[in-house]
């Protein structure tokens, strides 16, 4: 259960994150916006798997005992 949080919490981490370090490769470092770009979305796509691997076993099995 508590892995399970830490997923959670590291999911959502990884989709925002990214965000901020788009802004500072290209604001402050003024690396190129591809190429940022192509970084921060690596780390956004990480963080939705980490969060769908997480949540999905506990919303497949509500929806089993619903049935």
């Amino acid at each position: 259960m508590a892995l399970r949080i830490v997923a959670i919490i590291a999911g959502g981490l990884l989709m925002v994150l990214p965000a901020y370090i788009n802004e500072t490769l290209f604001g402050r470092l003024r690396i190129s916006v591809p190429v940022s770009l192509a970084i921060s979305l690596q780390l956004f796509v990480l963080g939705v798997v980490l969060f769908i691997a997480a949540i999905g076993p506990a919303r497949i099995e509500r929806l089993a005992r619903a049935e």
